[in-house]
C-alpha cells in the first residue's frame, strides 16, 4: 500500500469517527434537554400545587357524635355504593411538612371553639 492509500483510509477512519463523535454529541444534548424539560415540568407542578393551597387551608368540620341517626348510615352507605360504582370521587389531603402520605404523623391541632373549629400547625404548600 503506498502513501497515498494510506492517507485515504486514514481519512475515512477520521471521518467515520467524527460523525460517530457528532452522534455521540447529538444524543448527549438531546438526553440533557430531556432532563430540563422534566426538571421544568416538576417546577411547574410544584409551583401550581402551592398556588392551590390556599383553598385548603381553611377545614370545616363538625362535632363528632356518639350516635348516627338513621338517615345518616343510609346517606354513608349510598356514598360508599356510588363511590363503588364510580360515581362519586372522593380524596384526602395532607399539607404539613415532612408528613408525606402520613396522616397519623399529622400535627396540627384543631381546637372546638362550639359553633367552628380552629385548625392550628403548619402548612408545607
Amino acid at each position: 500500500m503506498n502513501l497515498t492509500e494510506q492517507f485515504d483510509k486514514a481519512y475515512v477512519l477520521v471521518s467515520e469517527l467524527l460523525s460517530q463523535r457528532e452522534g455521540l454529541i447529538e444524543a448527549k444534548l438531546k438526553a440533557e434537554q430531556e432532563l430540563a424539560d422534566n426538571d421544568s415540568a416538576l417546577r411547574k407542578a410544584i409551583s401550581q400545587r402551592d398556588e392551590m393551597s390556599a383553598a385548603l387551608s381553611i377545614v370545616p368540620a363538625k362535632p363528632k357524635r356518639e350516635k348516627k341517626d338513621a338517615e345518616e348510615i343510609q346517606q354513608e352507605q349510598q356514598s360508599r355504593i356510588e363511590e363503588l360504582e364510580g360515581k362519586l370521587a372522593t380524596a384526602e389531603a395532607l399539607t404539613e411538612p415532612r408528613g408525606g402520605s402520613d396522616f397519623f404523623g399529622a400535627t396540627s391541632i384543631a381546637e372546638d371553639k362550639g359553633d367552628y373549629f380552629l385548625v392550628n400547625g403548619v402548612r408545607k404548600w
